[in-house]
């Protein structure tokens, strides 16, 4: 079985807090990583959200799996069986 492959660095993000989708044919992948520090009766909070997006085509999408691993997404989605030619018979209308 082929497979198209897909990577996207995701240092320092556990694999809960990123998301995949997968929507005609585009995978999107977004990060958001939180962040708060409290210092002497001060909150301070961000966010930074990452977009990582790319077309493919000839992909199971339902059959797509993803994990982290050292920071690193990896995305394996199995290839679709290619359409095979089919050969259409002609007949003649008769009336």
């Amino acid at each position: 079985m082929r497979f198209l492959y897909l990577e996207a660095v995701v240092a320092g993000i556990p694999a809960e807090e990123v998301e995949v989708n997968i929507e005609n044919e585009v995978v999107t992948v977004k990060v958001e990583k939180k962040v708060e520090e409290k210092k002497k009766g001060e909150h301070k909070a961000s966010s930074y959200n990452y977009y990582y997006t790319c077309a493919l085509s000839g992909g199971s999408w339902d059959k797509a799996q993803a994990e982290v691993e050292h920071g690193v997404l990896k995305i394996t989605i199995p290839k679709a069986a290619a359409a095979k030619p089919k050969k259409v018979t002609v007949k003649a209308k008769t009336k």
